[in-house]
């Protein structure tokens, strides 16, 4: 065995006892994986239920094109602050943008929805319309959830 030997017996425990470490630092881990499952748990929550802003026209044609599978129509109109006023539109002078957009039906060509949006800039003006948009789909799930099973879709 060579000229350590080991004892294994009940009576050596007294002589090397087992160093004594406080549970503090595993309360403290524990604790901070804790907190730090919250946070992410709570960042997830919202980033689900805040969608992000369009940022261009890009972002927009993509956002619009998940919102409205069967196609949709936008025009862009900007109004001049020195240009008089439409009769059709007397918000012009302190909206230089607007939107009007059109929602198409499934597999035709007729219009489902026509509204129209305004806004200080084009960036806002097309976050009005996504946004815009966006409750419509909300409340239609909302009206399907409501509806007798029966006549859900």
């Amino acid at each position: 065995m060579g000229a350590r030997s080991v004892l294994a017996c009940g009576d050596c425990a007294g002589v090397n006892p087992p160093v004594d470490r406080s549970p503090l630092v595993v309360i403290l881990v524990i604790l901070g994986l804790a907190v730090l499952g919250g946070v992410l748990l709570i960042l997830q929550r919202r980033r689900r239920q805040r969608p992000r802003r369009v940022s261009d026209h890009w972002s927009t044609l993509a956002v619009m094109g998940e919102l409205c599978p069967h196609g949709w129509q936008a025009e862009i109109t900007l109004h001049s602050p020195d240009a008089p006023v439409p009769d059709r539109d007397p918000e012009a002078r302190s909206s230089p943008v607007a939107i009007e957009w059109k929602l198409y039906e499934d597999r035709s060509d007729r219009v489902a929805v026509e509204r129209r949006v305004s806004a200080r800039s084009i960036d806002d003006a097309l976050q009005r319309m996504v946004d815009d948009r966006r409750l419509d789909v909300a409340l239609e799930e909302i009206e399907q959830s409501l509806a007798p099973p029966e006549d859900r879709i």
